[in-house]
């Protein structure tokens, strides 16, 4: 581990961190590590699909709880119940949804009563929110976070945890998913690896045919590296075998049979380098968007969150033709989802669904666009006396 990365990591975060080519493959090793095939995990139905395919391929049975009404994030009195009623379940995985904190505190109490653990999925929450004086990153028996979602250059995601022996053993097993040549190319691996450093090209058209013959649907603004999770129940009998754990790092090939070079490590550490500033301006955006966007933020309404958004919620009935208007003017909007995990993934077989009807998680799936704060400016000028801004005004 490069001593610059560490120090950052145990600077900021009081806990030394393990460099990954992406925080997709930090939750993938801490659930193999950690958990055994049948264990249960809590979490919201407005989550990365990715997370939902590692906890399958990981031979764990997802949990879905409801999501409050204004943040977003998981309900503690819902898990709480949840708790009362399923004996199998041994940790919580936390959302902290587009930087909006979780409550830290709630959620360790809960872990702690039921003899359980915390897991922080950060990727959203790096900038630096904070639960009162708790800092999203910090709490828990491992967190993972997304360096490449926030800073330009930077490369890849970061596991922490206090646990050291832990870290080492999920760096094992990193980097033997890393390199372990794949079902039937074993022999020819080595060379395709090559092949697709020397041709980049060549990437994108191999996960294009792979997307084909997998029969993955397209589901708009999902995320496009999605597999289908109703064809993993045939192949429960393999989980933590070599069948579907290939099939997984083959499908999120990009993510994850690239080790990070030394020319990544060394751009993640001149990002690293810059952070502060980046996170002082996302903070500046953020602010702006919510005294001048002309549309209706959802604030979380809690005096104990510190937020420092990811992206900042807007509720909208007209998203796609928002996502349009913002686009012609070129402005991405993205980091949202058409439906919650647990209403697209149609095989009970793989999770358990505790939202008992809850029109929550669909409502934020469904009626919010959320605006990078560092397009703060455009993002405005483009609504200002827009049809958007006076529908909102309405």
């Amino acid at each position: 581990m490069n001593d610059r990365f560490t120090h950052y990591f145990r600077k900021h975060y009081g806990r030394p961190g393990l460099h990954l080519p992406s925080c997709r493959l930090g939750i993938l090793v801490t659930l193999l590590e950690r958990y055994s095939e049948g264990d249960e995990i809590i979490l919201s139905p407005v989550q990365s699909d990715s997370v939902l395919a590692s906890l399958i391929v990981a031979g764990l049975r997802p949990v879905f709880v409801d999501v409050d009404a204004r943040s977003g994030n998981l309900r503690p009195g819902e898990i709480a119940r949840v708790l009362t009623e399923r004996t199998k379940v041994r940790a919580i995985l936390t959302t902290h949804l587009f930087g909006c904190p979780e409550d830290l505190d709630a959620l360790e109490a809960l872990a702690r009563e039921h003899g359980i653990e915390l897991l922080e999925d950060a990727v959203h929450g790096f900038a630096g929110s904070k639960c009162g004086s708790r800092l999203v990153g910090t709490v828990g028996e491992a967190t993972f976070l997304s360096i490449s979602k926030f800073l330009p250059g930077a490369k890849g995601g970061v596991l922490l945890s206090e646990d050291e022996e832990f870290l080492q053993a999920a760096a094992r097993r990193a980097h033997e998913l890393l390199y372990r040549p794949q079902g039937k190319d074993r022999i020819l691996s080595p060379f395709k690896a090559m092949l697709r450093h020397a041709l980049p090209g060549l990437s994108r058209w191999r996960q294009a045919r792979r997307k084909q013959e997998s029969g993955v649907v397209e589901r708009s603004f999902r995320s496009r590296h999605h597999p289908d999770f109703s064809a993993m129940t045939d192949k429960r009998a393999d989980v933590r075998s070599d069948a579907l754990l290939d099939d997984y790092m083959s499908f999120h090939d990009r993510f994850y049979r690239h080790p990070l070079s030394g020319v990544a490590r060394r751009k993640t550490l001149e990002a690293l380098d810059q952070s502060e500033s980046v996170f002082l301006a996302m903070k500046e955006g953020q602010e702006r968007l919510v005294a001048d966007c002309p549309l209706r933020f959802l604030d979380p309404g809690d005096a104990r969150y510190d937020v420092r958004w990811f992206r900042v919620p807007f509720a909208t009935n007209r998203r796609d033709a928002l996502r349009d208007f913002l686009r012609s003017r070129g402005i991405a909007v993205n980091y949202y989802w058409d439906s919650a995990l647990h209403e697209y993934c149609d095989n009970s077989q793989l999770f358990v669904d505790c939202t008992e009807g809850s029109p929550r998680p669909a409502q934020w799936c469904e009626n919010l666009v959320p605006l990078d704060p560092l397009q703060a400016d455009g993002i405005i000028a483009a609504l200002q006396g827009s049809d958007f801004a006076r529908e909102a005004a309405r």
